[in-house]
C-alpha cells in the first residue's frame, strides 16, 4: 500500500509542476502587455485630422504650425488634403484630379503638407540624436536587445582587426618578393624577340608584293593592311599601288561627250580618242586630282565590274478571301544589273533569289534559257527575260544612264542611276533617279513610278 501511495504522490507532483509552467508564461505575457501599455501612454495621443475617418495622423493635440502659410499655399494645401482623403476613400480618379490641381497651384505642396503635419516628428528625431544614448533601458526586454547589439558590435570590431592584421601580413610578404626581373618568371627563350622575315625586306619589294595582291583581290589587300604595321604604312604612303588600281578601273569607265569634257578637260578632248590606259592616266594625272591616286580611287565615282548589282523589292497585295479573313501577301522580286568594261550591260527582273541567279548571270546568255546546277544538285534555268543594253556616265558626279531593250519590242527602257557609297564601302550602291520608256516609232516617253523599287547594292562574285 505504501508503494502505491508513493507512486500516486509522485504523479500528482508532476502534474502540479506541469500546470505551474503555463501560469508563469501567462505572468510573463501580462508583464509584456503592461510594458506596452506604458509605452503607449508616453506616446502622443492619436487624434484624427481633417483628412476624414479613414485616415488618422499621429500628432499632438493641435497640428504644429512651424510657420505661417500664405493664402495661395493654404489653397494648395486644402486641395492636397482633399486629394489624400479621396485616395484613402478609394476614389482614385477624383484624387488624381485634386493632386493635379494642387501641384498646379504650388509645385511644392507636398513639402508644405509635410511641414504642416509631420514637422514635429523630425524635431523629435533631432532631439534624440542630440540628447545622446539612453543611460538605462526601461524594460528587461530592452535590456536584452541592447546587450545583443553590444555583443554584435564587439564581434564586428574583432573581425575588422583580424582583417587588418591579415592585410598587413600580405603586404610584408609581397614586399619581400623579388619580381623586378622578367627572367625569374619567363623562360629565357620566350623573352627574346623574333621578328617576321618580311620586316627585313626593303620597302620597294613590300610595295611590289602589295600591288600584286591588290590587283588580284582587293579584299585580301585590305586584310593585309590590317595584319602588319609595315604593310599599313607602305600601302598608305605608296602612290604606286593606288595608281595601278586606278589604271585598271577608270580607263574603262564610259562617258558621253559632256561627261568626258567635265572629267578630262578641253585639252584632252581636242586630242584623238584615248586608246591606251597609260595615256588616259597621264591626262588625268595633270587635272583635278594632281597625282593623288589614293584620293581619286576612293572618291571618284566608278562602276564596278567584278560582280552584280542587286535590288531587292517588296510590295504587299491582298489575297483571296472575304471580309476580315482576307490575307495580305508580301511579294518579293529582284532586279539585277551587270556592267562590262566595253560598255555592255545585262538586266534582269525576276523573283528568283540571288544565290541562283548570280552564278548563271554571265555574258552571252541574253534571252535566258541556260541551265546551271545548284549546290544541292538541282538544276536552275535562267529566265528568258534577260535583256542586254549599254551604259555610260552622263556627268562627273556619278550619274549613269542605262539603256536596255524591253520585253515589248516596240519600247526601249532607260534607267537613270546615281553612284553612291554606303558606310565604309565605296561605290557599292546605285540609287534610282528616273525610270522611263520610249516608243521606237514616235519617241513618246512614259515615266514609271519608283514606289516599290529599292537601290541596287553591289555583290562581288568570281565566275
Amino acid at each position: 500500500m505504501e508503494s502505491e501511495l508513493e507512486k500516486f504522490r509522485q504523479e500528482w507532483r508532476q502534474e502540479v509542476q506541469k500546470r505551474a509552467i503555463p501560469e508563469k508564461s501567462k505572468i510573463n505575457e501580462t508583464r509584456k502587455i503592461d510594458n506596452l501599455e506604458k509605452k503607449l501612454e508616453n506616446l502622443p495621443k492619436r487624434v484624427p485630422s481633417s483628412l476624414g475617418p479613414d485616415l488618422e495622423v499621429f500628432h499632438g493635440e493641435e497640428p504644429p504650425t512651424p510657420r505661417s502659410f500664405t493664402p495661395e499655399e493654404c489653397d494648395a494645401l486644402a486641395l492636397f488634403e482633399a486629394a489624400v482623403e479621396r485616395e484613402h476613400a478609394g476614389k482614385l480618379s477624383d484624387a488624381v484630379v485634386l493632386y493635379r490641381d494642387a501641384f498646379r497651384a504650388n509645385d511644392k505642396v507636398d513639402r508644405l503638407y509635410r511641414d504642416k503635419w509631420f514637422s514635429h516628428e523630425n524635431q523629435k528625431k533631432k532631439n534624440k540624436q542630440t540628447s545622446g544614448p539612453m543611460t538605462a533601458p526601461e524594460t528587461p526586454d530592452e535590456q536584452e536587445d541592447q546587450n545583443q547589439d553590444q555583443d554584435q558590435d564587439q564581434n564586428q570590431d574583432q573581425n575588422q582587426n583580424q582583417d587588418q592584421e591579415q592585410e598587413q601580413e600580405l603586404e610584408t610578404k609581397i614586399k619581400t618578393l623579388n619580381l623586378n626581373r622578367s627572367e625569374d618568371v619567363l623562360p629565357a627563350d620566350e623573352t627574346k624577340y623574333s621578328p617576321f622575315a618580311h620586316s627585313r625586306l626593303p620597302n620597294e619589294i613590300v610595295e611590289a608584293i602589295l600591288c600584286q595582291v591588290a590587283l588580284l583581290d582587293p579584299r585580301a589587300f585590305v586584310r593585309a593592311q590590317a595584319s602588319c604595321k609595315l604593310f599599313h604604312r607602305v600601302a598608305a604612303q605608296s602612290p604606286h599601288i593606288w595608281r595601278a588600281l586606278a589604271l585598271r578601273e577608270y580607263p574603262d569607265q564610259k562617258y558621253d561627250s559632256e561627261a568626258f569634257l567635265q572629267v578630262y578637260g578641253e585639252d584632252v578632248c581636242c586630242k584623238d580618242s584615248i586608246s591606251s590606259k597609260e595615256s588616259a592616266a597621264l591626262w588625268r594625272d595633270g587635272t583635278k586630282w594632281k597625282g593623288q591616286w589614293r584620293a581619286m580611287y576612293m572618291h571618284r565615282p566608278r562602276v564596278r565590274f567584278d560582280g552584280v548589282y542587286v535590288s531587292t523589292c517588296n510590295y504587299v497585295r491582298p489575297g483571296r478571301g472575304d471580309g476580315w479573313s482576307a490575307p495580305m501577301i508580301m511579294v518579293t522580286y529582284y532586279r539585277y544589273l551587270r556592267f562590262f568594261r566595253d560598255g555592255a550591260v545585262l538586266s534582269l527582273l525576276t523573283t528568283d533569289e540571288p544565290k541562283d541567279v548570280v552564278p548563271a548571270f554571265e555574258r552571252g546568255k541574253i534571252g535566258g534559257g541556260s541551265s546551271t546546277v545548284r549546290q544541292d544538285g538541282s538544276v536552275f534555268i535562267l529566265p528568258r527575260t534577260v535583256v542586254g543594253g549599254t551604259w555610260k556616265h552622263t556627268d562627273s558626279q556619278g550619274s549613269i544612264l542605262v539603256h536596255t531593250a524591253g520585253s515589248v519590242p516596240e519600247y526601249e527602257f532607260w534607267l537613270e542611276l546615281q553612284v553612291r557609297s554606303s558606310g565604309t564601302r565605296r561605290h557599292n550602291k546605285l540609287k534610282w533617279v528616273t525610270f522611263f520608256a520610249t516608243e521606237r516609232m514616235t519617241g513618246a516617253r512614259t515615266d514609271f513610278g519608283l514606289l516599290n523599287d529599292r537601290p541596287y547594292f553591289f555583290v562581288r562574285y568570281t565566275w
